[in-house]
């Protein structure tokens, strides 16, 4: 139940982003999804956990009217990697192809 929450959460928090950025027009057909995670604990990370964790935010994006599937044959991803920030941060791109 922890996690649906979380997940719906996360839905929210980027619908309100897009809403917030002025992002308008139709869903992009076919884009490319850039991510990249701040950290501000110098640690080794697992990246395929912050992939996992990056999903509810992917699927915002197509809940937000930015894409209009999160597909195979709809996105490409492209991982930008890990950078210091000055508090944990997950930045995602959306480019239209």
């Amino acid at each position: 139940m922890a996690r649906h929450r979380a997940s719906v959460q996360a839905h929210n928090d980027v619908k309100a982003l897009v809403l917030e950025k002025g992002w308008q027009g139709p869903p992009m057909e076919k884009a490319e999804i850039i991510i990249g995670w701040g950290y501000a604990k110098e640690r080794l990370r697992d990246p395929d956990n912050f992939l996992a964790r990056s999903k509810p935010l992917i699927d915002g994006l197509t809940r937000a009217g930015v894409i209009v599937d999160d597909n195979a044959n709809r996105v490409t991803f492209h991982i930008a990697g890990f950078y210091k920030a000055k508090q944990n941060e997950t930045i995602i791109g959306v480019k239209e192809q």
